[in-house]
């Protein structure tokens, strides 16, 4: 999915950013336009929300998260959701 995403829409407007340190989310999230916050169907994120989400939230950023928890009923008006692993 990474890789179509930057292929379609180029290195200048797409980037990936696996993972960074927790005191420098607000910089990231302000370069962007859109969070995307994928999560798998396992036991481990049953009944979870990732702290990411809230984060990106609070900037007011539109969010792109699979349809696990409670994340459908979060980013309602704000997002959308797909399916785990889409």
């Amino acid at each position: 999915m990474i890789n179509l995403a930057w292929q379609t829409l180029g290195k200048s407007r797409f980037r990936y950013i696996p993972q960074y340190d927790r005191l420098e989310a607000g910089r990231y999230l302000a370069a962007a336009d859109i969070a995307c916050i994928p999560s798998l169907s396992s036991s481990n994120a049953a009944g979870q929300v990732p702290t990411k989400l809230f984060e990106a939230m609070a900037m007011g950023l539109p969010l792109v998260t699979s349809a696990i928890c409670d994340m459908s009923e979060l980013v309602n008006g704000i997002g959308i959701t797909v399916p785990p692993g889409d």
